[in-house]
């Protein structure tokens, strides 16, 4: 608009009517002398068809434009090729893109294009205005109604959705905002930092954004613990087995509010499923403000319990698992055992809150029976609320029966950990008890 204010509509194979909405298919009707825009997804149109453009003004003057969209090509992610291979290595310097200020148009999208080199572990996008919306899509541009990912103010892409443009897989990225509005968008391959399987990393950001942290995790490990503790800010955390993980594609993640340490914690699988095994793992570090905080990796902290007897909850800051080891053997021959929690506390507005509970030997997994049905994981879930509960009995089929692989008598030699998980920080006190004429173990 040059002057004074319009209105514009678009119908296909027809003459369009504002005052017959049924002849009205697309339309801009701003306030004031604002410019309009109409955008038609690719699929809203074929070549060949017979299109129909109404400006309705008075006393304005305009200038209307039709066509493709303009899309700003950012070229292929940069960084130093220091081998001339056209394959990024996380040794090579990223070289990022940042656009500058750019003016927001009257469709109230700036749209681009870029290329993923062969090798980038991730892709990462931000947007000068955190209220702003990023949308990616793959092939084509996204719009606000057709978009693959798409998140306020920054953005980590990762594989598998992220794939080496040399496979022909191009990016289109669009930045909303208001009309008139200046906006500058950062691009760059997103890398990652080596850390020693037993050491504490200092994170800081001012901008927050996503950090992401290579391990290389040794055989026969038993469980494995990754923990953000956070000084300023409320960052969070994800991890992922041999590729870099994001907020929505992930192994494991953890997001507690506040000053509550974020934790993940693995264990070996004995079923086929996820879980911990020597090779390469990676944690990202993310927040959407400032934040300052310590990494911490390495086994997890192990505190006994008796039999029979209870252990406070030393970690009443911590959201994630507390591992407690039971290494008396004599105690559990020909008897019941049952644990319970008690003295919990949870935060008001979370009502209840579920717990779970697994039982492992330190040299391999014991069987679980449930009824007639057998498995090789040992798990227990209860919800509690603000009342004690027991979170397992090993009499009667409706709990968990622990079963030696021999089949009966008494435990094999080896030590047991107990685990239990408490997703929220909160004091508790995990008791046990001996459950008399209450066989453990049973012929099967």
């Amino acid at each position: 608009m040059e002057a004074g204010q319009a209105d514009l509509y678009l119908r296909r194979s027809g003459y369009p009517n504002p005052s017959e909405q049924e002849t009205i298919t697309w339309r801009s009707t701003r306030a004031n002398d604002e410019d309009e825009a109409i955008l038609l997804p690719s699929n809203a149109f074929t070549e060949g068809q017979e299109w129909y453009v109404l400006v309705r003004c008075v006393d304005a003057e305009w200038t209307l434009f039709s066509g493709d969209l303009f899309v700003r090509d950012l070229g292929a992610l940069g960084f130093e090729d220091s081998n001339g291979n056209e394959s990024f290595d996380s040794t090579e310097t990223v070289l990022p893109d940042v656009t500058g200020d750019l003016t927001v148009g009257p469709e109230g999208l700036l749209f681009f294009r870029t290329e993923v080199p062969d090798g980038s572990p991730a892709w990462f996008l931000s947007s000068t205005d955190p209220d702003s919306k990023i949308h990616v899509r793959k092939g084509v541009a996204p719009l606000e109604n057709a978009f693959d990912l798409r998140k306020n103010g920054q953005l980590l892409v990762v594989p598998t959705y992220l794939q080496a443009s040399s496979g022909g897989s191009a990016y289109f990225v669009t930045v909303d905002g208001v009309p008139g509005e200046t906006l500058s968008l950062t691009s760059a391959i997103s890398s990652y930092v080596p850390a020693d399987f037993e050491s504490t990393t200092s994170l800081s950001s001012s901008s927050g954004g996503y950090t992401t942290i290579q391990f290389q995790v040794p055989p026969n490990q038993i469980a494995w613990e990754v923990q953000l503790v956070p000084s300023e800010g409320d960052p969070n955390l994800s991890l992922r087995r041999d590729q870099v993980p994001s907020e929505w594609e992930n192994n494991a993640v953890s997001e507690a509010t506040g000053t509550v340490v974020d934790s993940v914690t693995l264990s070996p699988s004995f079923n086929g499923g996820f879980g911990l095994s020597d090779g390469t793992f990676y944690v990202t570090v993310y927040s959407d403000g400032p934040y300052t905080a310590e990494l911490i990796s390495g086994e997890a902290a192990v505190d006994p319990i008796l039999f029979e007897g209870s252990a406070v909850n030393s970690l009443p800051d911590k959201a994630g698992w507390h591992y407690y080891l039971l290494d008396d053997l004599e105690s559990q021959v020909g008897v019941g055992w049952e644990l319970l929690l008690t003295d919990h506390v949870l935060p008001e507005e979370i009502p209840s809150r579920t717990f779970e509970l697994k039982i492992q030997e330190g040299e391999g997994f014991m069987a679980v029976r449930r009824g007639a049905m057998a498995s090789s994981r040992a798990s227990e879930r209860k919800t509690l609320d603000s009342n004690p509960g027991a979170l397992y009995r090993s009499s009667g089929d409706e709990f968990v029966t622990l079963l030696p692989r021999s089949g009966l008598g008494g435990l094999p030699p080896g030590d047991y950990f107990l685990l239990s998980l408490v997703r929220v920080s909160c004091p508790l006190i995990l008791r046990t008890r001996i459950r008399n004429s209450c066989p453990i173990f049973r012929r099967v």
